[in-house]
């Protein structure tokens, strides 16, 4: 949250990949920490992205045990709070702690997979597809 904070964004935008009741499908609200800590008590089950600025900054928040950073390495590296090889091998660990059985399992390691592989070369402005375009 502090890289969030630092960052000096007004507000942010959380946008839901889900259908929610109790929320609307996209809302803003101000980038404060109160603000940021309400919306993890309310949303933080739930898959949102959120994101301020041009996109400055992309934070996606899943329902498993993880997030999905995106910005430029010093946001990210504020962000996660190390270096970036750490956070890698985290995610690969994470991946692996799922039954072979468990789908999650498969879509991790290719997320894992293709970012080991893209992030390193990515330049500013280019976009890593996680997704299949249809």
């Amino acid at each position: 949250m502090q890289a969030v904070l630092q960052h000096g964004n007004q507000e942010i935008v959380a946008i839901a990949f889900e259908p929610l009741k109790a929320f609307p499908p996209a809302f803003v609200f101000p980038g404060t920490a109160e603000t940021i800590a309400e919306f993890n008590h309310e949303c933080g089950h739930f898959w949102f992205a959120l994101y301020a600025g041009q996109p400055d900054w992309v934070i996606m928040c899943t329902k498993l045990d993880f997030l999905v950073i995106t910005g430029k390495h010093s946001f990210v590296n504020k962000f996660l709070g190390c270096e970036i090889q750490p956070a890698f091998t985290d995610f690969y660990e994470l991946a692996l702690s799922y039954s072979d059985d468990d789908p999650e399992k498969k879509s991790l390691l290719q997320v894992y997979n293709l970012l080991w592989r893209e992030y390193p070369n990515i330049n500013s402005g280019e976009i890593i597809q996680l997704l299949p375009v249809s």
